[in-house]
C-alpha cells in the first residue's frame, strides 16, 4: 500500500494549510466583510472542526470571488428569486450566515434556470404546433354509427 488511505481526510487537508491556527487565519482572511459573528464566545473558531473550517474557507473564497459584500450577495439571491423590489424580504436575509446564503443563491439560480428552460421548451412547442398540418375533419355523414350495446339478459 503505497498511498495513504486518509489522504483526503480533513486532518490531512488541514495540515496542507499549516496548523489549525493558520487555517483559522485563512478563514478569517477569506471572510472579510462577509463574516457574521455568531460564534460561541468561549470556544471561538478553535472549537470548529477541521472539516468545517475547510468548507468555510472554500465558501468564503467563492463568495469573495463573486461578490464584494453581503449586500451584493443578498441582492443576487433576491434577484434570482424574482423579488428584487421586496425590501422586507431582503431584510430577512441579514442575519443569515454566508454558507446558508450561498446555498440559497445556488437553489434560486437553479430554479430560475429550470423555469427559463421550461418556458423556452413551451415556446418552442407552441411555435412548432401551428406549423404542423392538422388533418382535415371528416364530414358528419361519413362518421360511423354508434355500435349498439347487446341487450341485457333477463334474470331468471
Amino acid at each position: 500500500m503505497a498511498e495513504n488511505k486518509n489522504a483526503k481526510a480533513p486532518v490531512s487537508r488541514a495540515r496542507k494549510e499549516g496548523s489549525k491556527k493558520d487555517l483559522i487565519e485563512k478563514v478569517k482572511a477569506a471572510a472579510g466583510d462577509l463574516w457574521v459573528d455568531r460564534l460561541n464566545s468561549d470556544k471561538g473558531l478553535n472549537g470548529i472542526s477541521n472539516k468545517k473550517l475547510l468548507r468555510l474557507q472554500t465558501i468564503f473564497a467563492k463568495a469573495k470571488e463573486r461578490f464584494a459584500s453581503r449586500e451584493q450577495l443578498i441582492d443576487a439571491i433576491v434577484a434570482a428569486e424574482g423579488r428584487a423590489k421586496d425590501a422586507d424580504y431582503k431584510k430577512h436575509f441579514g442575519d443569515w450566515p454566508v454558507p446558508r446564503l450561498m446555498d440559497r443563491l445556488a437553489a434560486g439560480e437553479k430554479a430560475k434556470k429550470a423555469a427559463e428552460k421550461k418556458a423556452a421548451a413551451k415556446k418552442a412547442a407552441a411555435a412548432k404546433k401551428p406549423a404542423e398540418a392538422k388533418p382535415a375533419a371528416k364530414p358528419a355523414a361519413a362518421a360511423k354509427p354508434a355500435a349498439k350495446k347487446p341487450a341485457a339478459k333477463k334474470a331468471k
